[in-house]
């Protein structure tokens, strides 16, 4: 299930699915693989799925406003970045991504102290507008703050492409077919 969090405050706890994260206030997503903590005004897709933990960067309006703690310390996030960790043995990161839609390039792989593995990337925002079902609701939305977080993903998508033209292309990386986004949900809640 992918849904949108547009009013979660304070603590939220996501054992299993994805979730869109765009909160009015700070926010701590716990999951079993580790924590989120996303600064107010910033955009993240949290994937949890029991054995991962994957969180991408949509928007935010400085160095540190997404950050992913697992058990081997905090990871700081920027526009357009990724990171996942699995406890899952995967020898690659397209063994283990639940996103398919979504592209990357520069994928980096690192096996960790407490045993888990940690992948690393840069992710095209352009990918995932065009690519996941909860952004085709968002930009059919007639909520206008849909529409400004729409436009706004769409902007930090120009500026990385007009940033980055000389870096490697984007590819898909997935082997198996996309284990989420079976429902989409929506929650408007103040």
């Amino acid at each position: 299930m992918l849904s949108v969090a547009t009013g979660a405050q304070g603590k939220y706890l996501l054992n299993k699915g994805s979730m869109l994260f765009a909160p009015k206030h700070d926010l701590t997503v716990h999951t079993s693989a580790g924590i989120v903590s996303i600064r107010a005004g910033a955009v993240a897709l949290v994937v949890s799925a029991g054995h991962s933990l994957a969180v991408y960067d949509m928007h935010d309006a400085h160095h540190g406003d997404v950050v992913v703690s697992g058990a081997d310390g905090p990871v700081s996030l920027s526009v357009g970045r990724h990171v996942m960790f699995s406890k899952k043995n995967a020898n690659s990161f397209d063994d283990i991504n639940a996103l398919s839609p979504v592209t990357h390039r520069s994928v980096n792989s690192n096996k960790l102290g407490s045993g888990a593995q940690q992948f690393s990337s840069e992710f095209s925002i352009t990918s995932a507008l065009n690519g996941l079902r909860v952004f085709a609701h968002l930009k059919q939305s007639n909520n206008p703050s849909d529409a400004k977080l729409v436009r706004q993903l769409m902007k930090n998508a120009a500026i990385i492409l007009q940033t980055t033209r000389t870096a490697a292309p984007y590819v898909r990386a997935a082997k198996q077919a996309p284990v989420l986004m079976v429902r989409t949900e929506i929650n408007h809640s103040a």
